[in-house]
Formats: C-alpha cells, structure tokens, sequence
C-alpha cells in the first residue's frame, strides 16, 4: 500500500522557484573570487615592478658612491705628497707677498759672499730684474687643471725675470754661478736658458766665455694680494 503526500500549492511553487535559482549564487561566488584573485595578482606584479625599479636605483646609487670613493682614494694618494710639498715651500717663504727688493737683494748678497768672490763673480756680473707678474697658465690639458687649482684655493703662481750678464774664466764659474741662483730658499728659482760667447784670453786668468743667462723666480701669492 502506497502513502501518498499531498504538497499544498503555494508550498510546491515556493520550492520549484528556490530549485531555479540554486545554481546562479555558486557561480556568482566563484565569479567575485576569481576578480578579486586576478585583482590581487596585478597588484602584486606591480608591487614586484615598483620593488624591481627600487632596487635598480640602489644598486646604481651604489655603484656611484664606490666610484665616488675611489676617486676620494686616488685623489687622497696625490694630496698627500702634494701637502707635504706645500709645507716646504711655506717653511721655505715662497708662499707669500714679498717685497719687490727682496730677490735683487738676496741675490746681490750671494753674489757678494767670501766664497762667491773667489770665483771672480762680483766684478764681471750685471743682474737686471723684471718686476713680478702673475704668469697665465697655458689653455687646456693639465695647466688648465691646475690653474683651476689654484684659483680656487685663492693662490696665484707669480713669475720675476732676471738676466744675467757675466764674463767668466770657464763655463765651471758659469755652473758656479746659475747654482749659487738657484739656491735661493725664498723662490723656486729656474735657468730658462743661455747664450755663450767665446772670448779671446788676454792672459791665464782672463775671462774666456761671456754669458747672458735668462733666469726664473717663482713665488706663490694670495691671489688679492697679486692683483695689487
């Protein structure tokens, strides 16, 4: 015997309405989901890009700054002896203004000394001085460089001429002579150059060589101070 249920009306279409629809939310879900996965996706990669790029910069603001102190090594390594010089040369006097009548004087007191009268300098020896100029350094290359140097430490490289006009017995007294220059501490002094004329000797101790050497007195300034 067979049990029959009788469903009411309203009932049964309540359920065949809620049976249509059973499969739209499951696939609403996984629609949203699938969204949010690809949304969530995109954001990471360009969190990826961006963190990319960072580290891009860094390793490029590393490799500068390595650069950077090398450079600071390589330069530490030049300064060193160049201070070092530096120093001397202000231990020396070069550094500085000085006087116009310094150097003439200096050298008319060396010329004049026991030992320089021996060799005969003080009677056959004319000495004729330039005043100071600031010498130009030459364009480009590693004057250009080192002018900048200077410029910017506030110095000025200055230049005095002296010619030198002197009769001598052989060209030991001219050696002699462009030596006792050159010690000067006050300057850094340089021959530029020489002209020699053979002389007919008198006697044994006559002059045989006429000289007319181009000499070079360097000095470091304050860069105001040359101008002046």
């Amino acid at each position: 015997m067979k049990l029959s249920v009788t469903v009411p009306a309203a009932l049964a279409a309540r359920l065949s309405g809620a049976g249509g629809h059973g499969l739209v939310l499951p696939a609403a879900l996984c629609a949203a989901a699938l969204c949010a996965g690809l949304l969530a996706a995109w954001v990471a990669g360009d969190a990826v890009a961006n963190a990319t790029h960072r580290l891009d910069q860094a390793r490029a603001q590393q490799r500068r700054t390595t650069a950077e102190l090398d450079a600071a090594r390589v330069l530490d390594e030049r300064l060193v002896p160049a201070l070092a010089r530096y120093r001397t040369l202000v231990e020396r006097g070069v550094v500085g203004r000085q006087a116009e009548d310094e150097w003439p004087a200096r050298v008319a007191n060396a010329l004049a000394a026991p030992n320089a009268t021996a060799h005969g300098f003080r009677d056959g020896i004319r000495t004729r001085f330039a005043p100071a100029r600031p010498l130009a350094p030459s364009a480009g290359g590693e004057a250009s460089t080192a002018a900048s140097g200077r410029a910017a430490a506030g110095l000025r490289l200055m230049g005095r001429s002296l010619q030198v006009e002197a009769t001598l017995r052989h060209e030991g007294e001219l050696l002699a002579l462009l030596g006792r220059l050159e010690a000067d501490r006050s300057r850094i002094v340089l021959t530029q150059g020489c002209r020699l004329e053979r002389l007919a000797p008198v006697d044994a101790r006559a002059p045989t060589v006429r000289a007319n050497c181009l000499l070079e007195g360097l000095t470091i300034a304050d860069a105001a101070e040359a101008q002046r």
